[in-house]
């Protein structure tokens, strides 16, 4: 998912471009041929655009889990298991969690590669064990 977030928008910066160079050389095009054929193609790179636009609306930012999960302890010899009842996002570019919860010490404590369902800390939480997360314009 996250290639065809870049490829889509790499292809509309490149149709931002095409629409830069038209507009640049509108007067030129538009003695070529005639005002309609000109607002023909540039609305055709609009539409195109707005198609891009709506294709990467629809691809997810990435995935959260919300309810209780177990993070490792950190700087500790032995592997203890500290409950957190919150929500865990994780970006499709990243490989870590960020922990969202009341509680500040974990909070503060930043991005977590392991996060666990269970409390032997056995089970990993995988992406897909969470919700989509779109981008939301309001």
């Amino acid at each position: 998912m996250l290639q065809q977030r870049k490829k889509a928008n790499s292809d509309c910066y490149n149709i931002g471009t095409l629409k830069r160079t038209l507009k640049y050389i509108k007067d030129r095009l538009v003695d070529l041929s005639n005002e309609a054929e000109y607002e023909k193609i540039s609305s055709y790179f609009e539409k195109a655009e707005l198609k891009l636009r709506e294709q990467i609306k629809e691809m997810p930012l990435g995935h959260k889990f919300t309810g209780t999960f177990y993070l490792k302890k950190p700087y500790s010899i032995e592997p203890v298991s500290i409950k957190v009842i919150g929500s865990a996002f994780i970006k499709e570019d990243l490989v870590s969690w960020q922990i969202e919860t009341d509680d500040e010490s974990i909070h503060s404590q930043g991005y977590h590669r392991a996060v666990y369902k269970d409390k032997a800390m056995t089970v990993k939480l995988e992406r897909e064990d969470g919700e989509a997360v779109f981008l939301s314009l309001h």
